[in-house]
């Protein structure tokens, strides 16, 4: 079986040892310009390195330069594509629309890769990124398997990149705003502060079966009355309601392949090398058949290196087994169990089925022991071989006991073997150029020499001349072939694509100190002529920066402020967008100069069901008020696609908005949303931006499809209290129990424990989680939760 297994490379060792495991591409980033900007990342020598080596591996390297960019950064970020270009990088990663225009305008010939910080999660996102250039799109991780099918079928011509393995995020890739406005580390830079996996207290909750209206749209009296007939949870409980398992897709990669999916990534350019070794080894060997055993092997020893407790993330919908773990945010590695009984270092565990695991285990393991009263962690190692007597193991430590263990559970963390050794490669990645050169006989007062002419028409073009001494040819080798190997044999970041040679001076010999010397120079003359091609191609992308919107009056240069165009009602007010669409009336949005502002939410995944209603709004009012115009606020690509249809069938939507989900922080993400769709009247500038002088309206902190109350309120009857100790979800939520079953075709049965919708919940609930002085609502909508920070740490409304 076909397809590619895509791992990280956090370092250039990192991404050797991906290459080692079985990967058919890496992606990397650069020192500059990456979404995990704490990565050691790739300087561009080591990235020429790694493409040296993927090719001759029959693999390809692809960098992300996936973050938003700044005006000022525009140009020196094209100056990087064709550095990269260069060194042999086949894919560029891109999130910021504004440089995907550049990129095409100025940048080398070079795939594009739209980012999952793009939030694509419908086949209308899809067909708007291909309009703009882009050949591959990294699907967003919140699509069901059912969706994913839905979007390859809508075209099957797309390349679609899936993550299949690795950490989650909480928020939608792209949506994520808590970093960015709560301590000012933009995700969307590559600088996330993973506020996700720090812990709320639930102040109350309102669960909301089948209601869809909040009771307490415009703030909370004291005392916290439910509607009559549902009743509110109130709680102490205290946890990272937002921390979400890593993900464990396995062998079900098959079906995401039978779908027509063909690319399958792997996170963790944060993670060692050990990781991505073997996560790609497991995935590639999953894809391959036949060997599964071995393939969860892999993933085990994968999972020492920072995993969390693993689930199947939402490809079996928002009602998937163990998406988060409240009780514990951080890594956990490999169960070994709960602990029965303990003296000073000693541990007695429950063997259960694991004879093999502990088989494995000797002195200097590195474990994790989570005792049952929050607080009680402690690492240490081995301290001698594990016994194994009438179904019980017994295990020394390294260290004293200061807390009793029973009740607690132990985790394997580490191997003391484990740690690969690094890797290391010499041989570059050499460009080729178009390489002409034409000999020719000539006289002169130094009697007869040879003129030889070198050009190529690229890096817009060089030529160079030399005359040489020549000798009357007194072998069988031929000057051509004496000039393409020594031309060939260079240690340039160039070399010829293929050598077009024009000889017309005949059988003649050149000593070959005197061909190196002219390989010499004219590989000088070319490395110049790259720098000064790529610092030309800088100065007129920062030239035409500037020119960009002069004279263009369609787009207004200063918007008004954001929550001017928020509705003005209930939920859609305070997450300023519309997300409930069955009461809503005219008089619930706000007027502007071109009409009625109604902006649409940025995730839209299911996207018959938001469609439609927006399509039953318009058409009602159109049909009683056809006076009245619309101005649209769009929030994702897939809704340029929308207006289109829209328009095609008679709606009068003749100018829009681009939303804050956009993210524009530069002149050019106004020109390309232009090109992509006319009538657009404003562009609302990137809210994260330090400089960004709106402070009117805070967009959603968290935007997610992960419900907060199925999977960390304890929704089988109210919040339960946290637990210290994590339970082996592995175990009790048969993650890969539950994926056997789906990839042997067995009858799926749901474990008693784990995860419930409550009996008739209509996907609505209300609730305030508390940080601190921090106050925050979570309102949820269709499933989809919305996390909004109330007031600032002075109470103040925000």
């Amino acid at each position: 079986m076909n397809g590619e297994v895509l791992a990280p490379g956090g370092s250039l060792d990192h991404a050797l040892w991906a290459l080692e495991g079985g990967a058919n591409a890496v992606y990397v980033g650069y020192q500059k310009f990456s979404a995990r900007s704490h990565a050691n990342n790739l300087s561009l020598d080591e990235i020429a390195c790694l493409c040296a080596v993927a090719r001759e591996r029959g693999a390809r390297v692809f960098c992300a330069v996936n973050v938003i960019l700044e005006g000022h950064e525009i140009a020196e970020a094209i100056g990087l594509a064709w550095q990269l270009h260069f060194a042999g990088v086949s894919a560029l990663i891109v999130q910021d629309l504004g440089f995907a225009l550049a990129l095409r305008r100025y940048g080398p010939a070079i795939d594009l890769h739209a980012s999952t910080q793009a939030a694509v999660h419908n086949s209308s996102g899809v067909a708007a990124l291909k309009a703009i250039g882009f050949c591959r799109v990294v699907m967003a991780r919140e699509l069901t398997m059912s969706e994913l099918g839905q979007i390859v079928e809508d075209d099957p011509k797309m390349e679609y990149e899936v993550f299949v393995h690795g950490a989650l995020c909480y928020a939608v890739s792209g949506n994520c705003m808590a970093s960015g406005l709560m301590i000012a580390r933009s995700a969307n830079r590559g600088d996330c502060g993973q506020v996700c996996r720090t812990k709320f207290e639930l102040d109350y909750l309102i669960p909301g079966p089948k209601r869809r209206d909040s009771p307490h749209e415009e703030g909370l009296p004291e005392g916290i009355h439910a509607p009559p007939g549902e009743v509110t949870w109130k709680s102490g409980s205290i946890g990272a309601f937002a921390s979400m398992n890593d993900l464990e897709l396995g062998a079900r990669i098959r079906e995401l392949y039978k779908l027509g999916v063909q690319s399958f990534k792997i996170e963790g350019r944060m993670k060692p090398p050990a990781y991505s070794y073997n996560t790609a080894r497991a995935y590639r060997t999953f894809l391959d058949g036949g060997k599964d055993k071995e393939a969860w092997a892999c993933l085990d020893e994968a999972r020492l290196r920072y995993g969390r407790l693993p689930s199947s993330g939402w490809f079996d919908g928002h009602k998937a087994l163990g998406q988060t773990n409240p009780d514990w945010a951080g890594t956990l590695g490999m169960p070994l169990g709960p602990i029965v009984a303990a003296s000073e270092k000693a541990l007695r565990l429950d063997g259960g089925d694991k004879a093999k695991l502990f088989a494995s285990l000797g002195k200097g393991d590195g474990v994790m022991l989570i005792g049952p009263i929050s607080g009680q962690v402690l690492r240490t190692a081995l301290g001698g071989p594990v016994l194994t007597r009438d179904g019980q193991v017994e295990i020394h430590l390294n260290e004293k006991l200061d807390f009793d263990p029973r009740g607690g559970s132990l985790w394997l963390v580490s191997r003391h073997d484990g740690k690969l050794p690094v890797k290391k490669a010499s041989k570059s990645w050499r460009h080729p150029l178009v390489t002409r050169l034409s000999l020719q006989q000539v006289q002169n007062q130094a009697g007869s020499q040879l003129k030889l002419c070198l050009s190529t028409p690229d890096l817009g073009g060089l030529e160079m001349e030399a005359l040489l001494e020549m000798q009357a040819a007194s072998g069988s080798k031929r000057i051509e072939d004496s000039l393409e190997e020594v031309l060939r044999a260079s240690d340039s970041q160039f070399c010829p694509a293929q050598l077009e040679i024009d000889n017309q001076a005949g059988a003649c010999f050149v000593q070959p100190k005197i061909l190196k010397e002219v390989r010499r120079r004219w590989y000088h003359l070319l490395e110049q002529k790259a720098e000064d091609f790529v610092a030309s191609v800088q100065a007129q992308v920062a030239k035409d920066a500037q020119e960009l919107l002069v004279g263009d009056t369609t787009v207004l240069v200063t918007p008004p402020a954001r929550a001017s165009l928020s509705p003005l009602l209930g939920v859609n007010k305070l997450v300023g967008f519309v997300t409930e669409w069955e009461s809503l009336k005219a008089q619930d949005l706000a007027q502007t100069v071109w009409g009625l502002s109604l902006p649409l939410a940025p995730f839209t995944p299911n996207e018959a069901s938001y469609y439609g209603r927006l399509r039953d709004f318009l058409n009602k009012l159109q049909t009683s008020e056809p006076q009245v115009a619309v101005f649209l606020g769009l929030n994702n690509p897939g809704h340029l696609q929308w207006v289109r249809r829209l328009r095609a069938e008679g709606f009068v939507l003749r100018e829009w908005f681009a939303d804050w989900a956009f993210h524009s922080a530069n002149a050019w993400t106004p020109v390309q949303l232009n090109e992509s769709l006319s009538g657009l009247r404003l562009v609302i500038p990137w809210l994260e931006s330090q400089s960004c002088a709106d402070k009117s309206y805070f967009p959603p902190l968290f935007t997610s499809r992960a419900c907060m109350l199925r999977n960390s309120f304890g929704a089988q009857g109210g919040p339960s209290e946290s637990t210290a100790a994590p339970q082996d979800h592995d175990e009790d939520f048969g993650s890969r129990v539950w994926i056997q079953a789906k990839v042997s075709g067995q009858a799926v049965t749901r474990p008693k424990q784990g995860p419930r919708c409550p009996a008739g919940c209509a996907g609505h609930f209300s609730a305030r989680l508390l940080q601190g002085k921090k106050q925050f609502r979570v309102e949820a909508r269709d499933c989809i939760n919305y996390l909004v920070q109330e007031n600032d740490e002075q109470g103040s409304k925000l």
